[in-house]
């Protein structure tokens, strides 16, 4: 059975290292470093959960 995906859209390398340490033995992992691949990349891999932070570059958290 796969894992779930789990989407991290945040700007800094080492905030989406940490979610990925903490993540990925049990989700499916992707990352973007701002909202419009973030937005990109949840249309393709449709995943379970977005984490998103609040002040990422391109689109705000609240457009993604």
């Amino acid at each position: 059975m796969s894992k779930p995906n789990v989407l991290v859209i945040a700007q800094e390398a080492n905030t989406q290292d940490e979610f990925k340490r903490i993540l990925s033995n049990d989700f499916g992992y992707v990352a973007a470093s701002n909202g419009v691949d973030g937005v990109a990349l949840s249309r393709m891999v449709r995943p379970s959960i977005v984490f998103v932070d609040l002040k990422i570059p391109q689109l705000e958290a609240v457009g993604v």
